[in-house]
């Protein structure tokens, strides 16, 4: 029952980051915006079981990269409150984390959908 207890104040914690992310992070917006088109246009170009799998971990590890950044930049600022080369230095390297996780999740729809375009419009 202990680990039922646990359990649950993690989901809550998690979902209360969730939701603060959410407020206060454009980019996730973003990101959250073209995972829903992914998901739209996978519904209806109807993608194969192993498609959805590819596209779902591009998903969550473009989401996933960008709740890293925002924590890594928090704990950025809250250590290195004045403008230091080692803090820009992190966070430049959060932001290219995201940015290549995205263009991952990009080429992986690109193989994905164009194909199912090209023989849409034939």
């Amino acid at each position: 029952m202990r680990h039922l207890i646990r359990l649950n104040k993690s989901l809550r914690y998690a979902g209360r980051g969730l939701v603060r992310a959410w407020q206060e992070e454009d980019n996730l917006k973003i990101q959250s915006f073209f995972a829903l088109l992914v998901v739209l246009l996978g519904t209806w170009l109807n993608v194969e079981r192993w498609e959805w799998a590819f596209l779902i971990v591009a998903i969550i590890l473009v989401v996933g990269a960008e709740l890293v950044n925002s924590a890594v930049e928090r704990l950025v600022d809250m250590a290195s409150p004045k403008i230091d080369v080692y803090a820009k230095a992190i966070k430049d390297i959060m932001a290219a984390a995201v940015f290549f996780s995205s263009l991952g999740a990009v080429i992986l729809g690109a193989l994905v959908f164009l194909p199912r375009f090209v023989n849409f419009s034939s």
